[in-house]
């Protein structure tokens, strides 16, 4: 029976995690997510790929089972974020809100349209870091602080 490595898997959860904090990233318009979200899925799938591998060899039937129905699952998940990757679509509408003291924050209105339905505005809040990089996370004052934002 083969066994997982601890390290192997922490080495793989480090840089599982690091990328999900990267999806912030922007690098002129361009959202680092478009790739990041793809390559987590895919690892997800080679972990549980390596996680039956492991268990290939065990007579659990409620293991094989559940990993059948995590299969079952992920197949789904994949179909799902297939089809959102065809049919979706993440629209900024410009900036509606910079900060007072600092200039290179600023607030954005964006909306999520996917199958043929519109979303309504959400506000993130994009932090200039360079000309071409930008930090953009979700802002979730409402209403907006006018003392420390201006139009």
């Amino acid at each position: 029976m083969k066994t997982l490595s601890l390290i192997k898997i922490l080495i793989i959860t480090t840089a599982i995690i690091v990328l999900y904090f990267l999806t912030s990233l922007e690098f002129d318009g361009f959202k680092a997510k478009t790739i990041i979200y793809p390559i987590l899925w895919i690892s997800i799938g080679v972990l549980g790929y390596w996680y039956y591998d492991f268990l290939r060899g065990s007579n659990s039937a409620i293991r094989k089972s559940i990993l059948g129905l995590g299969f079952a699952f992920y197949l789904l998940g994949t179909l799902f974020l297939g089809l959102g990757f065809l049919f979706c679509a993440e629209s900024d509408h410009g900036v509606i809100f910079t900060n007072k003291k600092d200039k290179s924050l600023s607030l954005v209105c964006r909306t999520y349209d996917c199958y043929l339905t519109a979303d309504r505005c959400k506000i993130y809040q994009v932090r200039t870091l360079t000309e071409h990089i930008k930090w953009v996370t979700r802002f979730s004052e409402n209403p907006v602080d006018t003392s420390e934002w201006q139009r």
